[in-house]
């Protein structure tokens, strides 16, 4: 096993939820215009998967933990949004290399609303809204997130 990781080897993990309400409206939310990375942007919850989100807790495993994921995207949704979700759903996986030239890899999920008011983390963010898909491209969204919200809200239109 390789006691060393050569830094092109190493990713960030990171998880995205695509947050949807009872109407059909999607949450989004306004990053700080001050960030380093994607200021300004439009986006859905998200962030990054950190070691305390597993390792402070019981092993779920006999030599680990199950969903780590899970449990900090839904960290990451109450800090950033206040609120709490239902079972998340699993869309898909992306890569990309950040401003900064930090590697990515992230999970998307979407999931209802569940519970709670949204109080924004205004070290994130200075804004949100409830989102139709009619006017996601009123946003000025992050990478391919109004996307993902269109292709999502057809999903639910078919359950």
């Amino acid at each position: 096993m390789a006691q060393n990781v050569a830094d092109r080897d190493r990713h960030r993990i990171v998880g995205s939820c695509i947050i949807y309400d009872q109407g059909g409206r999607f949450l989004a939310l306004k990053r700080r215009p001050d960030l380093k990375v994607y200021p300004g942007l439009w986006t859905v919850p998200a962030g990054g998967m950190d070691r305390d989100d597993y390792a402070l807790l019981p092993q779920t495993s006999p030599d680990g933990w199950e969903n780590p994921l899970e449990i900090a995207m839904r960290r990451e949704i109450k800090e950033e949004s206040g609120i709490e979700v239902g079972s998340l759903e699993a869309l898909g996986h992306f890569t990309f290399i950040r401003p900064d030239n930090i590697p990515v890899f992230g999970m998307r999920f979407a999931a209802p609303y569940l519970s709670g008011k949204v109080t924004i983390d205004p070290e994130d963010s200075t804004e949100f809204a409830w989102v139709s898909v009619e006017d996601v491209g009123k946003y000025d969204f992050l990478g391919r997130i109004a996307d993902e919200i269109r292709d999502f809200s057809e999903k639910l239109k078919q359950r």
